[in-house]
């Protein structure tokens, strides 16, 4: 695993001590160390907060969701120093500051416990657009702490919220949001813990694999996952040039009215209750 020199300090047990460091500590808006591939530049951030505003004055977005325009003046007023928590370069500072926490967890693990990646699509998490907001993403976390504190063989899982568009029109099905979690975790039997939290997380018509627990390498990258900073668009196709055909989805970009929405529903959210931390005492 990759060495921590630079991260001295212990990780946090609360979101909101986690995010005030980061929007406080100029080193988390800064390059340099931690470093992984394709991590977002301080100019990648500060290009796409500028297309985030401007996106949000726009009209016909800024008379049909009520605070966009708010929404954008608070982002302009980042970049003059004032940490807004939502905008993106707010948001690969938060990210840097997770995957420092998370690289003191990997490092202070006990030997015997599997460092996991772990994803969880929410069957309850499908919201059709126009219907997106902060109060969805509650009930999401208080299912999942139940089910990872439930579960003594989880020492500790640090994770957030990340949201999808995805259109599965070609299956005859609808299009709409989809919250899911992505994070780290440190267990005991991968295999054993996964077929328990399915329990919590079943399938449907929509998700075929709610929840996916693997093996992971403990890399700055891996880690990075825990805390997103960009949002796609997931559309479903059949794959037909494969030996054995399959519906696969493409990855492509938040169309206009998708994106400010979704703006606005995690800006009314907050970076910290995006953020979930568990650790056992």
């Amino acid at each position: 695993m990759t060495p921590s020199s630079y991260n001295h300090r212990a990780p946090h047990f609360e979101p909101a001590d986690l995010v005030a460091e980061a929007l406080a500590n100029e080193r988390c808006f800064q390059g340099g160390t931690p470093r992984w591939d394709r991590a977002p530049t301080v100019q990648i951030a500060a290009d796409q907060a500028a297309a985030e505003i401007k996106r949000l004055r726009r009209h016909p977005f800024c008379d049909d969701f009520h605070g966009a325009i708010e929404l954008a003046d608070r982002m302009s007023d980042c970049a003059r120093g004032f940490k807004c928590g939502v905008c993106a370069r707010c948001s690969r500072a938060i990210q840097r500051a997770v995957v420092m926490d998370e690289r003191a967890l990997v490092d202070g693990t006990a030997p015997g416990l599997e460092i996991c990646k772990i994803t969880v699509i929410f069957p309850d998490g499908r919201v059709p657009l126009a219907n997106l907001e902060a109060a969805t993403f509650a009930p999401l976390a208080d299912e999942f702490m139940a089910a990872v504190s439930a579960d003594k063989d989880i020492a500790w899982v640090q994770a957030a919220f990340d949201v999808s568009f995805n259109d599965d029109t070609a299956k005859d099905l609808d299009a709409a949001f989809q919250i899911h979690l992505h994070g780290t975790c440190a267990i005991k039997n991968h295999e054993a813990v996964s077929y328990r939290l399915s329990k919590w997380f079943p399938t449907s018509d929509y998700i075929y694999r709610p929840v996916v627990i693997e093996p992971c390498d403990g890399s700055n990258y891996t880690l990075s996952y825990s805390y997103k900073t960009k949002f796609y668009r997931r559309v479903a196709f059949w794959a037909t040039k494969r030996v054995r055909p399959c519906w696969k989805t493409s990855h492509r970009r938040l169309l206009a009215r998708q994106h400010v929405e979704l703006m606005l529903a995690l800006a009314d959210l907050g970076p910290a209750a995006r953020l979930i931390c568990h650790r056992i005492a």
